[in-house]
């Protein structure tokens, strides 16, 4: 799970930014683990600062898919991608 050092959302948005490829492999990674497992609900990361989490939900994981597999490739995560892409397809089936 991620941790975040962000004190407001301006800040989060800056080191969401700033870690682009990092929370784009975890989003991904804990996305297609929570499939695997038929989990509905996956938490992705945590803000040390007001206690605020992050996650997504299932009715959301095929959109969490497909806006971070382009970072991924970038990343060069191909066996990752590769799982992504399966998923996507049997979610959009």
């Amino acid at each position: 799970m991620l941790k975040f050092n962000a004190k407001n959302l301006e800040e989060l948005q800056e080191e969401v930014k700033a870690r682009s490829h990092e929370v784009a492999i975890a989003i991904v990674s804990a996305v297609c683990l929570a499939l695997e497992k038929d989990v509905d609900h996956v938490e992705i990361g945590s803000v040390a600062e007001g206690g605020l989490s992050i996650g997504v939900k299932r009715s959301d994981y095929l959109k969490a898919l497909d806006l971070n597999l382009g970072r991924c490739q970038e990343a060069e995560e191909y066996e990752l991608c590769a799982k992504v892409v399966d998923w996507m397809a049997k979610l959009s089936a």
